[in-house]
């Protein structure tokens, strides 16, 4: 027993509809909230979204008014409609969206109106919207009955009141999710009927070049046709116009509202903009092709007379389901967005309830859905009611805000012009009047009546304001990639990674070209002898060579050679030469199909924009070379024939070419997520060994400074219970309780030593000084960034308030510090708020122990990276501590970015701080502009565990012993000791005189001795290089010898100590003299004066502006001290060098 055809289609009607149940009710969720219903839980992907808003736009009745109007006006509805329309979603995506950020929290357009404007404008707003919204339903409740009665030949009631009633159910149920989900099997539905459709009746015409001659022949398809001018003319750019003007419907702003921020508004308005051409575009060609078949239908015959003529059996049915599903999908969603806004706008502002409600949008839903199929079956006609609501919208979206009674009065004007159009005539458009009356009086009324506000100015930390910031970014660095690019470089980059790519490229060019060479015919050899020859004898070389390329000497293909060679021969052989085969084969379908794959081939082979550029000038090059080699012109008339042989390749080669990208795509940013792991793993590594370097130098100098000061301490110990077993006298016990003082002292000075290890271990790192100007390190931080995370560099609003144009700094540490707190603030903010990024200048203070009252300020950058909206206030001077470190450890693995950024700042000398509250997370990060203004070079030297000294004597350290021996008042295991200790830190250091660095204390030494015999003098003397210029801490000089010898080096030294940190200021020449004049101890002006006599001997070593500066600052200070402390002769000397310096620079020695 046979099934009768028409129980086939309905029983694939039925299908459908069972399945849009299954789906409404499997994605129905579980709805938490009444905003929830509405608008989702903003967690839908972009393709999601997409689909939804695509599934909104394309109704039912669009598919028969573009259907209908192309089949009878050609080109003057097609051109407005795929133009205009197209231009309308991309304007709505891409210039309204981006400024819908502050509106996306809101359910509706009449929500946002009343959060604006009120509670009454909400209430108008609301009801008008609800008032059109309903005619929109019925009208698309209507067409589901139209293609029913046009499939099944009979108008059954019984039907589209099944097909609603499912609609109203899964909407009910499960709000906007369960209307997202049934719109993606909607538009799936769609989208796969066109193109069946399409084969069908291309199938069933007689000969399908009648289409190209339909489409030349055919007046409403002629461009010089409908360029001229005409009253259709005249209707195509009206009816373009429409189209292109943004039409913030309810429906359509309820899917952006669904978005998670105005980015994925863009992109996903941009993908349906798209998307909504290519289905216009087919439902084109299927009215087309229905115009070739059977010209001269009126419009309402043309889907009768496809079904009854092109249709068999299930095709009907897969039409009827096709449209029904543009049909559901836009009805479901205007339901759904129009019983929210009578739940949330219009009950509220009428005070029947409270707030929007989940039982109140529900009994909406079932109003709307029985309403709509009421006015279906039982009104033929419809009132062209405009809502003018979206145009107060429009304007509060580009930042336009007036008083409430201007906007009802541009509401209620724009409703009046319409009502009186519709009354003089129904052939009168209504839009174009009503929308005119409703921005002239909105405007013209705010400005005649002086209300407040107008256009407001974009608000800095907006997302258009943030996208903006962001895209001149990115233009300014692609431009500063054009203008350092060079193209050597840029090619290198092209060459593959593996030498057996040539010979695999090459293997596929011969057989490339010997397979064209097969399918070409012997008459066509023949006439292209010339070209035929040359192509063999040109390409065998080439690839022979590519074959071979494993054979070639290492300094050829090391080359620049190579860099040429390899994209001439890729452009050469795949585009140059395949083009020439293509036009001698007459566009044979093999060797078009070649062409792509060629195509596909350069592009895996190369960089994308390098491998288009080849092919656009190889096959250029191809057809010039054709012109000129055989006298004859490259006909476009062939170009007919080559649409018709590249379509099954352009097909193929669009589908890998989507698989290409994609992969490549995702290699790239594999690519640069290694490329930066590398960065990272390598600095990590030299971190880590810079790290076990320094553990090693602090356990050596500990292990011997403990072993050293123990033993020393120990002998102390056994001497002190002698001398208290021996003491009977006063003067004993003195003596007792002097050593017992120094024992104290030797102990103190162990455990600071200790305290400045552990400092050490927990706080040091080591920087590398260099120069950048701001602006490129900004640059290079958001190259970083945009590569890692498009999405950051979007949402990063910078304030560059800075002054200062060059940073003195660690560029590779800094930089991470940018890069980690703009991640870090990123993953800890709510989705619609920016991260904020302030840097402007301030000052930094450091408190100087050596100079009594006096704060060492140098000029510094403070850098804000916060989520709050306001950045906190800046203070004057921010003090930075020497003393202790103020690093935070980290709570958990999320806090490392910020424990290592303090770990920067701290070793720029800065100050750091992170505050958390309500309003967001702000990093506060200050560092000195010039990091060698604070930070002294010494606190960076490389660690030598191993130090060869030289066991040779110089005659300068042999004649300075012997005149110590010859006092016989010095400890000569001390002296020793403090001249073993220079050497070993000295060692290998020259002066820029070139004599050895350890003979420069030395000859300090022999010059005090002339002066004084005290034995911590001259200790201090030999040792007052070495905490300056060497690694060697302040505390060790007291562990090895005595505080007062430590004390006098301190006084020596240009940086300024502590005994309590393991850090170091360094002073500058102002702060030097002011430390000079600043000291008491005779000791210590001896050591500078007798230094500064030995610099002033070894000066001819210095530039002349340098001796110069010198020897005015000594005439200014040091020798006035000289004459003071009565050190007549080297006063004398130094003013006589002095002398000669500023007056007779030939004689300086």
């Amino acid at each position: 027993m046979s099934i009768p055809d028409q129980y086939i289609d309905i029983l694939i009607f039925v299908v459908f509809l069972f399945l849009n149940v299954v789906v409404g009710w499997r994605y129905r969720g579980k709805t938490k909230s009444f905003k929830e219903y509405a608008i989702g839980d903003k967690k839908f992907s972009t393709a999601t979204l997409t689909a939804t808003l695509v599934a909104t736009c394309m109704s039912g009745s669009l598919f028969f008014v573009s259907f209908e109007n192309t089949y009878t006006r050609g080109f003057y509805y097609l051109l407005a409609s795929l133009i205009g329309g197209s231009a309308g979603l991309l304007i709505t995506g891409r210039v309204i969206g981006p400024r819908m950020g502050r509106f996306l929290d809101k359910v509706s357009i009449p929500e946002v109106l009343g959060h604006v404007y009120g509670r009454s404008v909400q209430l108008i707003a609301g009801i008008s919207c609800v008032v059109l919204s309903i005619g929109y339903i019925a009208v698309q409740f209507k067409i589901m009955s139209h293609i029913l009665s046009i499939v099944f030949q009979h108008e059954s009631p019984l039907l589209v009141v099944i097909a609603a009633t499912i609609v109203t159910l899964y909407s009910l149920s499960g709000g906007v999710k369960a209307v997202t989900f049934t719109d993606i099997l909607q538009v799936f539905t769609f989208g796969t009927l066109l193109p069946v459709l399409a084969l069908a009746i291309w199938n069933r015409l007689p000969d399908t070049g009648q289409v190209a001659h339909m489409l030349n022949t055919n007046p409403t398809f002629s461009l010089k046709e409908i360029v001229k001018w005409s009253p259709e003319l005249s209707g195509m750019l009206t009816l373009m116009i429409y189209y292109t003007i943004p039409e913030l419907a309810p429906e359509l702003f309820q899917r952006m509202a669904m978005a998670k921020d105005t980015t994925q508004v863009k992109h996903s308005m941009t993908w349906t903009a798209f998307i909504c051409l290519g289905l216009k575009l087919c439902i084109a060609w299927v009215a087309i092709l229905l115009l070739t078949d059977q010209p001269g239908l009126a419009a309402q015959e043309v889907v009768p007379y496809m079904v009854n003529t092109h249709l068999d059996v299930g095709l009907k049915g897969l039409l009827c389901v096709g449209v029904i599903a543009l049909a559901m999908s836009t009805a479901d969603s205007t339901i759904n967005s129009t019983a929210v806004i009578i739940s949330n706008d219009i009950l509220p502002p009428l005070k029947l309830q409270r707030e929007g409600s989940l039982r109140t949008a529900k009994l909406a839903t079932l109003f709307l859905g029985g309403f709509a199929v009421l006015l279906a079956l039982y009104i033929k006609t419809f009132l062209d009611i405009i809502s003018h609501c979206d145009r107060a919208m429009l304007f509060a979206i580009f930042g336009f805000q007036t008083s409430r009674r201007v906007v009802l009065m541009a509401m209620g004007a724009g409703f009046v012009t319409v009502t009186i159009c519709l009354i003089i005539s129904r052939n009168v458009d209504s839009f174009f009047p009503g929308m005119l009356v409703n921005l002239v009086v909105m405007l013209g009324s705010h400005y005649l009546l002086k209300e407040k506000g107008g256009w407001q100015p974009l608000d800095p930390a907006s997302p258009l304001a943030l996208e903006r910031l962001a895209r001149k970014k990115v233009w300014k660095r692609r431009w500063n990639t054009i203008k350092t690019l060079r193209l050597s470089t840029y090619l290198q980059q092209n060459l593959p990674a593996h030498e057996g790519f040539y010979a695999f490229f090459g293997l596929y060019t011969v057989a490339a070209i010997y397979i064209a060479f097969y399918f070409m015919d012997s008459r066509t050899a023949n006439t292209y002898k010339t070209l035929y020859t040359g192509i063999y004898h040109t390409v065998l070389p080439v690839t022979t060579a590519l074959l071979t390329f494993s054979l070639w000497p290492t300094r050829v293909k090391k080359s620049k050679f190579m860099v040429y060679f390899w994209p001439l021969s890729v452009g050469g052989l795949l585009f140059f030469v395949g083009f020439l085969l293509t036009i001698m084969s007459d566009f044979h379908h093999v060797q078009m199909m070649i062409l792509m794959i060629n195509l596909l081939i350069a592009v895996l082979l190369l960089q994308w924009p390098l491998a288009l550029f080849l092919a656009f000038l190889g096959t250029l090059g191809a057809v010039f070379f054709f012109t000129w080699q055989t006298d004859t012109v490259f006909s476009l008339q062939k170009l007919e024939l080559l649409q018709f042989r590249t379509t099954y390749g352009l097909l193929l080669f669009t589908s890998l070419l989507i698989v290409l990208f994609r992969s490549k795509a995702a290699y790239r940013q594999l690519a640069k997520s290694y490329e930066q792991l590398k960065v990272d793993k390598k600095a990590s590594k030299k971190t880590f060994v810079e790290a076990l370097h320094h553990k090693e130098v602090l356990l050596q100098g500990i292990q011997m400074d403990k072993l050293d000061a123990l033993h020393t301490i120990k002998q102390m110990q056994q001497q002190l219970n002698d001398d208290l077993n021996d003491a009977q006298t006063k003067e004993q016990l003195d003596h007792f309780k002097k050593k017992l003082q120094t024992t104290s002292e030797k102990l103190d000075r162990l455990v600071d030593h200790v305290s400045q290890v552990l400092q050490q271990t927990q706080n040091y790192m080591r920087v590398e000084v260099d120069t950048v100007a701001l602006s490129e390190l900004l640059d290079n931080v958001f190259s970083v960034v945009m590569q890692q995370e498009g999405t950051l560099m979007q949402q990063i609003l910078t304030y560059q308030k800075s002054t200062h144009r060059i940073l003195q700094v660690d560029v590779p540490k800094i930089k991470k510090l940018f890069v980690e707190g703009l991640y870090y603030a990123w993953r800890h903010k709510q989705a619609t708020v920016p991260v904020l990024l302030n840097i402007d200048d301030t000052l930094l203070g450091y408190p100087i122990t050596s100079i009594k009252n006096y704060v060492k300020k140098v000029q510094a950058l403070r850098i804000v990276i916060t989520t709050a909206k306001t950045v906190p206030e800046k203070k004057k001077l921010y003090m930075g501590s020497m003393d202790k470190g103020t690093i935070r450890l980290p709570k958990a693995s999320d806090d490392l970015p910020i424990t290592e950024n303090q770990q920067i700042v701290d070793a720029h000398y800065g100050v750091s701080a992170l505050l958390e509250n309500e309003q967001g997370i702000t990093q506060i990060y200050v560092v000195p502009v010039r990091v060698r203004e604070v930070r002294p070079q010494v606190m960076d030297l490389p660690h030598n565990t191993t130090v060869e000294v030289s066991d040779t004597i110089d005659p300068t350290e042999e004649a300075l012993v012997e005149k110590v021996q010859q006092i016989g008042m010095i400890n000569m295991s001390l002296f020793q000791k403090a001249i073993q200790l220079t050497k070993q830190y000295h060692a290998g250091v020259t002066r820029k005189s070139g004599e050895p660095f350890y003979l420069h204390p030395i000859a300090v030494a022999s010059i005090l001795l002339d002066y004084t015999q005290d034995q911590d003098t001259l200790l201090a003397a030999l040792l007052h290089d070495i905490v300056e210029d060497t690694k060697f801490p302040l505390a060790r000089v007291a562990l090895h010898f005595n505080t007062d010898v430590s004390k006098i080096v301190d006084g020596v030294t240009r940086l300024d100590n502590r005994l309590k940190s393991f850090k170091r200021i360094q002073l500058s020449m102002d702060e030097n003299i002011r430390q000079l004049l600043a000291i008491k101890d005779e000791r210590i002006l001896y050591v500078k004066l007798a230094d500064r006599l030995h610099n002033m001997r070894t000066i001819r070593a210095k530039s002349p502006m340098s001796q110069q500066k010198t020897a005015r600052e000594t005439l200014l200070f040091y020798v006035p001290i000289a004459e003071k402390l009565d050190l007549a002769g080297i006063a004398e000397e130094l003013r006589r060098l002095c002398d000669a310096v500023l007056h007779n620079p030939d004689q300086v020695v």
